[in-house]
C-alpha cells in the first residue's frame, strides 16, 4: 500500500487490530495482576521488617519474609508474567495505535511516543526485579546484613514502581490525542515530557488506580494462599489471626477505594473517548467490587469462615472490564487522531493542488459559488473529517445550526461569546487558532481557500438549520 507521502507500508488488516486489541487486553489483565502483586506484597513486607528490626516479633518478621516470597517463588514465571508481557505490550501498541508514520510534515505518532515511555519502564523493571529477588534471598542473612539487605528491597521496589510510573503514562497517553503533537514535539526535552508524566491528571488517576488494585490483589491473594496452605496448621493462634485479618482487611479497604479511583479515572477521559459502552462497564465493575466487598466483609466478621479464591477471581474479572473500557476510550481516541491526519492530508493535498493550478496559470481552474458549490467544497477539502452537517460530534464543532447563533470561544484563553456571522467564520477558516470554541482541542490546521470558496462553505453552512 502507498501512503499520502508516496513510501510503501504495511497496513494490517481489521481482523487483526481486532485479535492485536483483544490479546493487548489479556496481557494487560495477567500483567498487571500479577506486577501488582509483587509490587504490593513487597512493599508490605518492607514495612513488616522494618518494624520487626525496631520492635523484634517473631511473627512480624515471619508474616514479612512469606510476603517477600508469596509472588518471587519461581523466577521463569516472573520472567513469564513480569517481563514478556510489556514486549508483547509494545508490539501490540506499535501495532494497533497507528500503522504508518506519516511523514515529517506532522509530529510523530503516539505509538511511538506510547512505545518509548514503555520501553524505559521495560528498562527499570528488570533491575528492581532482579534486587527483589535478591532480597528475597537476603533474607538468609538478615541478622547479620540488615541494611544490605532492607536496601535491596527498598531499591527493587522504588525502581519497580518508577518503571511503573512510565509504563502507564505511556499507556493513558493513548487516550489523549490533544497531547500528541505538544509531546511529540517536545519529545527530545527531558523536562517536558517529565512534566507531562508528573502532572496530567489523566496519568496519575490510572498510576494510582494501579497501586490500590495491587495492595486489593495483594490482599486477596494472601486470603487465598493461606487457607490452602498446610503450613498455617504449625503456627500459633496469633500469627494465624494476624495474616487472615491483615489480608482481608487490606483488600475490604482497597475494594472499597477501587469505585473512586474509576470515577476519577472517568472524569480525567477526553470528551472524545466517552460512550455509553463506557459508562455501562463502569456500573458493571461496580457491581462486581459490590459483590467482592461483601464477600470480604462476611470473611472479616466471621472468624469461623474460611478463605476462598472467590475474591481473587472477582477482582480479575474486575481488571478484565476496567482493561475492555480502556480499549474503547482508546479506539475512541484513535478515531479522533485519524479525523485529524485525514485533515491534515486533505490540507496538503489542497496545497498540491493550488501550487499546481498557480504553476499552470490556473488554467481549467472553476469559480466555485453558491451552496451547492459549497456542499462540494465541503467533500472536497476534508471538512467532513472534522465537522459534521447532522449536528454529531466530531473532533471540531457540528456546522448544522451554526450560522447566526452565539457560540463560545476561548480568546486569549479567555471564554467569550460571540455570533458565528460571515466575519467569524471566514476568521475560523484562516485563522483558526484565533478564537477556538470552547470544549474542542485546538488542531485545526489554517486553511488556504479564495474568497470565492469562502462565501459558498459560508453559503453552505447557513442553510443547515
Amino acid at each position: 500500500m502507498i501512503d499520502f507521502f508516496g513510501r510503501m507500508v504495511s497496513q494490517p488488516l481489521p481482523i487483526h487490530l481486532l485479535v492485536g486489541g483483544y490479546l493487548l487486553i489479556f496481557v494487560s489483565v495477567v500483567h498487571l495482576a500479577y506486577m501488582g502483586l509483587v509490587l504490593g506484597s513487597s512493599l508490605l513486607a518492607l514495612v513488616f521488617d522494618f518494624y520487626e528490626f525496631t520492635s523484634p516479633d517473631r511473627r512480624w518478621r515471619k508474616f514479612a519474609r512469606y510476603l517477600a516470597e508469596l509472588p518471587l517463588r519461581s523466577f521463569w514465571a516472573s520472567v513469564l508474567l513480569g517481563l514478556v508481557p510489556v514486549l508483547t505490550a509494545i508490539a501490540l501498541y506499535q501495532q494497533i495505535l497507528f500503522p504508518a508514520d506519516p511523514g515529517p510534515q506532522w509530529p510523530p505518532l503516539p505509538h511511538q511516543l506510547t512505545t518509548k515511555m514503555m520501553s524505559v519502564g521495560l528498562v527499570l523493571l528488570v533491575p528492581g526485579l532482579l534486587l527483589l529477588y535478591f532480597y528475597k534471598w537476603s533474607f538468609k542473612v538478615r541478622r547479620t546484613h540488615f541494611l544490605t539487605h532492607f536496601l535491596s528491597g527498598l531499591a527493587g521496589n522504588g525502581l519497580a514502581l518508577l518503571a511503573y510510573l512510565f509504563i502507564i503514562s505511556g499507556m493513558a497517553l493513548a487516550l489523549d490525542p490533544e497531547r500528541w503533537p505538544y509531546l511529540s514535539q517536545y519529545w527530545q526535552s527531558t523536562y517536558d515530557m517529565r512534566a507531562w508524566i508528573m502532572y496530567s491528571f489523566s496519568q496519575i488517576s490510572r498510576f494510582l488506580t494501579f497501586q490500590v488494585s495491587a495492595m486489593a490483589i495483594t490482599g486477596a491473594a494472601i486470603l487465598w494462599d493461606f487457607y490452602r496452605s498446610d503450613w498455617k496448621i504449625e503456627d500459633d493462634a496469633g500469627y494465624v489471626s494476624l495474616v487472615r485479618n491483615f489480608g482481608a482487611g487490606l483488600a475490604l479497604a482497597n475494594v472499597m477505594a477501587l469505585p473512586v479511583m474509576m470515577y476519577w479515572n472517568l472524569i480525567t477521559l477526553q470528551y472524545i473517548n466517552m460512550s455509553v459502552q463506557l459508562y455501562n462497564l463502569f456500573l458493571i465493575g461496580l457491581l462486581i467490587l459490590l459483590v467482592v466487598s461483601i464477600w470480604l466483609f462476611k470473611t472479616i466478621t466471621n472468624p469461623q469462615r474460611k478463605g476462598s479464591v472467590w475474591p481473587l477471581l472477582g477482582l480479575l474479572v474486575f481488571l478484565v472490564v476496567y482493561n475492555v473500557g480502556e480499549a474503547m476510550a482508546r479506539d475512541q481516541a484513535l478515531l479522533d487522531y485519524n479525523n485529524v491526519l485525514n485533515a491534515a492530508a486533505q490540507t496538503k493535498l489542497q496545497t498540491l493542488q493550488t501550487a499546481n493550478a498557480s504553476a499552470t496559470g490556473g488554467a481549467g481552474q472553476e469559480k466555485p459559488g453558491g451552496a451547492q458549490a459549497g456542499q462540494q467544497l465541503y467533500t472536497d477539502k476534508g471538512c467532513s473529517a472534522c465537522h459534521s452537517v447532522d449536528g454529531s460530534r466530531r473532533i471540531g464543532p457540528s456546522w448544522k445550526g451554526l450560522y447566526g447563533h452565539t457560540v463560545t470561544v476561548l480568546a486569549n484563553g479567555k471564554p467569550e461569546t460571540v455570533t458565528a456571522d460571515d466575519a467569524y467564520i471566514k476568521e475560523s477558516i484562516l485563522q483558526p487558532g484565533a478564537q477556538v470554541v470552547q470544549g474542542f482541542p485546538n488542531v485545526m490546521p489554517a486553511q488556504q481557500l479564495s474568497d470565492a470558496e469562502i462565501t459558498a462553505l459560508i453559503d453552505y453552512i447557513k442553510t443547515l438549520k
